[in-house]
């Protein structure tokens, strides 16, 4: 009995492992095949699949818009944070006089920065997938969620 257990719990774990192995080669190819762009062409590019869309209605189509305009323009205000903080940070490289306190303290802040940017992109593609499942009381636990991440950084 012991043995068979066993031997179920293998297979199980065994065609977890290709199905996850399946999805990350899925995964791999889509990604390949997607031409590489810049923030703002992203955007549009969103826009348009939102517009387009044939299964949203026109409510949340709005919803998404607005959502893409928000995050657009808090992720612009960190990307032009973040290239400051680069070129101060080369600055201080090539200067001939580095000054390792600062090079430590400009490193940590583009990281933050990005971490933040990383952390609005996220936080978007839950609030778009609630609007999405239109489901309102997962878009009002994820807003619950993100405010809660936000008040504990």
């Amino acid at each position: 009995m012991k043995i068979t257990l066993s031997l179920i719990l293998l297979l199980s774990l065994a065609v977890s492992c290709a199905s996850k192995k399946a999805a990350h080669h899925n995964v791999e190819e889509k990604v390949s095949q997607e031409t590489v762009i810049d923030g703002q062409a992203l955007g549009a590019k969103i826009r348009e699949m939102i517009n387009s869309s044939q299964t949203l209605d026109a409510d949340k189509k709005a919803k998404l818009n607005a959502l893409i305009t928000d995050v657009g323009g808090k992720n612009k205000k960190l990307t032009e944070e973040s290239f400051k903080l680069r070129s101060v940070l080369v600055k201080e490289l090539i200067s001939g006089n580095v000054n390792r306190k600062e090079v430590k303290i400009l490193k940590k802040k583009i990281k933050d920065v990005e971490a933040e940017k990383l952390k609005n992109s996220l936080a978007t593609i839950d609030k778009f997938s609630a609007i999405v499942s239109g489901d309102p009381e997962k878009e009002k636990m994820m807003q619950e969620m993100i405010q809660i991440d936000r008040v504990h950084r």
